[in-house]
């Protein structure tokens, strides 16, 4: 197989790859509009997702040879998505701690 054509081969893939990463992230956050607090753990994964962004920049960037202040642009992209998802961390604590209290509490 010849070069150009491996490098369009891998780049269909990988273009397939992100399209379905695309679809499954967006099934998964429809899980957390329906339900919330049972399905928190979205809204931590996609949190560690935003901080894994910090030492893959730095860290891949640096071994690539990409200057210092695109991977500082690149962790921007990380604390911009950290920010709603933090917020809406915090509703749904709230949420779940209304959802836990028993109505009536006396006897």
């Amino acid at each position: 197989m010849e070069t150009r054509q491996l490098r369009t081969l891998i780049r269909r893939w990988v273009i397939f790859f992100m399209i379905a990463l695309a679809l499954s992230g967006a099934t998964a956050f429809i899980g957390v509009l329906r339900d919330p607090v049972r399905n928190k753990w979205v809204i931590e994964f996609a949190m560690l997702a935003c901080l894994a962004v910090f030492p893959q920049a730095f860290i891949a960037g640096a071994i690539r040879g990409i200057p210092m202040y695109w991977r500082l642009i690149d962790c921007s992209f990380g604390v911009i998505g950290l920010i709603p998802l933090v917020l809406c961390y915090r509703k749904i604590g709230v949420l779940e701690r209304l959802t836990q209290k028993k109505p009536g509490g006396h006897r």
